[in-house]
């Protein structure tokens, strides 16, 4: 068994480094002087309008802003400049975009991060002019016509931006573009981005958890029939039980009996036919047990539950309505974190020691409200 869980996790690992697509020039470290003037692209960059540049930390006072070395991968960082009447100069928001080497496919979930901060500008010291970075999708030049994100309001403190998403339609080009929050007839306001992570690629989403039930009577019918099919074949496909661990490695799990409500996810390694690698898919059975004494099974609405960043790095924030236990999972349904969440709180997760991969979620409130979810850790 400590064989197969070995096998498995080497799987998983393979596969989660190389199904990602790593965008050229992710650092914006050109090999030209980084002046920092208005249109200039970094390379592998194509612009639309003029107000673009790449920028050299140290090239003026101005750009002595905390930079933290997570984020730090040299001395270029990209800046997207949003300038005065922007309602009738189109040009004058910031933008560019990259050709990928893989398409974005439609049915895929993937995850992305970048770090940015906002930039008071020099000419007006006492002012910052709010505004967001954009991640958009497009398949013709300049022509996004997906937004997939929209950063946090930006400030002067340099911050981690990371989402899941999957596209509406396929993609070929990924753009950056700065948003203002406000549209003043003032100089111009400035996002600056670094570090753009790969895009991994986090569920293709061909594979679909089958149950012959997912409700039954407790102590009357404690057994239950798993199977999955696929909609493209799979080199490795596993079940596993939330809480317990891998319990069969094929497509057709067969019966399987448990005492209580619990969670079977399947698991599947398929290969990409464009040039992604290897791809995970997975789906989701939550199996539930009602008292037959009454007259109708009792569902119990979620309540409100958040998790976030999501992928994160070192820390995740959990933000709860109801009191209850938060309980992490790894990719083989090992219990890896367990946590009391207060009512109406914010908590703070540290996953700074765990590897990078997806986990696995379960929180049941006090109110019996169960939230499952998965976290990618990077």
């Amino acid at each position: 068994m400590l064989r197969g869980v070995f096998y498995l996790t080497f799987l998983f690992s393979a596969l989660f480094a190389n199904s990602q697509i790593v965008l050229k020039n992710f650092d914006f470290e050109d090999s030209l002087t980084y002046s920092c003037s208005i249109n200039t692209v970094p390379s592998s960059w194509y612009q639309c309008g003029q107000y673009t540049s790449v920028c050299d930390l140290n090239a003026t006072e101005v750009f002595y802003i905390l930079h933290p070395s997570s984020a730090f991968t040299g001395l270029g960082v990209c800046a997207l400049r949003y300038d005065y009447n922007s309602l009738s100069l189109p040009n004058a928001i910031g933008k560019m975009f990259q050709k990928l080497d893989c398409p974005l496919i439609n049915r895929y979930q993937y995850s992305f991060s970048f770090w940015n901060a906002g930039l008071v500008n020099d000419y007006y010291p006492n002012r910052f002019f709010m505004g967001q970075t954009v991640v958009s999708l497009g398949m013709d030049s300049c022509a996004d016509t997906e937004v997939v994100y929209e950063s946090s309001i930006l400030d002067t403190i340099w911050r981690m931006e990371s989402f899941l998403f999957t596209p509406s339609s396929t993609a070929e080009n990924i753009y950056l573009s700065i948003k203002p929050i406000t549209l003043l007839e003032a100089q111009a306001m400035v996002a600056l981005i670094d570090a753009l992570s790969p895009i991994y690629v986090v569920n293709a989403h061909e594979l679909e958890a089958v149950a012959q039930d997912t409700l039954f009577y407790e102590k009357k019918q404690e057994c239950i029939s798993l199977s999955a099919t696929e909609s493209a074949s799979m080199d490795s496909v596993w079940w596993e039980q939330v809480g317990v661990g891998v319990i069969s490695q094929q497509l057709n799990a067969g019966v399987v009996c448990v005492d209580s409500n619990t969670t079977f996810i399947v698991h599947g390694i398929g290969t990409d036919s464009t040039c992604a690698g290897y791809l995970p898919s997975s789906d989701t059975v939550r199996v539930r047990f009602y008292d037959p004494t009454s007259s109708q099974p009792e569902f119990v609405q979620k309540s409100m539950f958040k998790v976030y960043p999501n992928p994160a790095k070192d820390y995740f924030t959990i933000e709860a309505e109801q009191s209850g236990t938060f309980e992490l999972f790894n990719s083989l349904g090992q219990l890896v974190l367990t946590k009391e969440i207060s009512k109406g709180s914010y908590a703070t997760l540290d996953v700074s020691g765990f590897g990078s991969g997806v986990y696995f979620y379960n929180f049941l409130s006090d109110g019996n409200a169960d939230t499952r979810g998965k976290l990618v850790k990077e």
